[in-house]
């Protein structure tokens, strides 16, 4: 079940299926975009977030590799949501299956081909 999914159940049952201060106490835990999640920004660009931000959930540090605009890979850029003058933003969590985009592929592109 893709994140967004799971933590909307979990969400809306607080109080009623679940105990809203766990359900608080684990969204916290592993942050509103966890790591390893993908999601779609402002500016039409695809990223992995890299790294949770505790303060500001909703501004991590994200790795753009995709453009939705040219349906193409770009040039990998890490991006920190919660710098002030970063002009992007998430608009929402997705599946890479939902852009037609290989998780072989995005693997190969963020971890083995950007690290060596």
């Amino acid at each position: 079940m893709p994140n967004n999914k799971a933590l909307k159940i979990l969400i809306e049952g607080s109080g009623d299926e679940f105990d809203t201060e766990l359900v608080h106490l684990f969204v916290r835990c592993i942050g509103l975009y966890p790591v390893g999640a993908l999601v779609l920004l402002k500016s039409g660009k695809i990223a992995f977030v890299l790294s949770s931000n505790r303060i500001n959930p909703s501004k991590p540090i994200v790795r753009m590799f995709y453009s939705t605009n040219s349906k193409c890979f770009i040039e990998i850029r890490d991006l920190n949501l919660d710098r002030q003058d970063c002009p992007d933003q998430i608009l929402r969590t997705i599946e890479a299956q939902d852009y037609n985009i290989d998780q072989h592929e995005i693997f190969q592109r963020m971890i083995l081909e950007h690290t060596s």
